[in-house]
């Protein structure tokens, strides 16, 4: 009995014929299910990919956000040093047109702000050739005038 099956199934499969026809059934209602699975499978290959291309540009938008961070920290240590640089220029074209001697270096080291004014306090004194009613500027002109001073400051 199973020596007749296994024959019949040979028939239809390696007979012209019925065989075919068997095959040819097979393919038509196999077709949109190989065909679901092809594009499924794709969909899930393209996904996979995205999700590759997703991860690696995120990475690269890391590394352009630490760029960028990088650049402006840069561009404002630059701007400081600009306007530093202009500074000192201003002060040195002062120095060169008020002549040797004429002027005390001074760096502030307190200031008060009062309804009245504004005071500051410097670095420099009596013994540094600071005088009362003495005239301060700055590269940008007249500041004020000395009113108090003691030996250092």
């Amino acid at each position: 009995m199973s020596t007749l099956v296994v024959v019949s199934v040979a028939a239809l499969f390696l007979l012209p014929g019925p065989g075919r026809q068997v095959e040819k059934v097979g393919s038509t209602v196999l077709a949109p299910v190989q065909m679901g699975v092809s594009e499924t499978v794709g969909e899930a290959a393209a996904m996979v990919e995205t999700m590759q291309r997703v991860r690696i540009l995120a990475a690269e938008n890391a590394d352009y956000r630490e760029q960028v961070d990088h650049l402006q920290a840069e561009l404002v240590r630059m701007h400081e040093i600009e306007v530093e640089n202009r500074d000192l220029r201003n002060l040195l074209s002062m120095k060169e047109r008020t002549g040797p001697g004429a002027l005390i270096p001074v760096s502030v080291i307190a200031r008060d702000d009062t309804p009245y004014g504004q005071a500051i306090t410097i670095d420099r004194g009596a013994a540094d050739g600071v005088r009362q009613d003495a005239v301060v500027i700055t590269h940008k002109g007249l500041v004020g005038r000395v009113e108090r001073v003691n030996p250092t400051s």
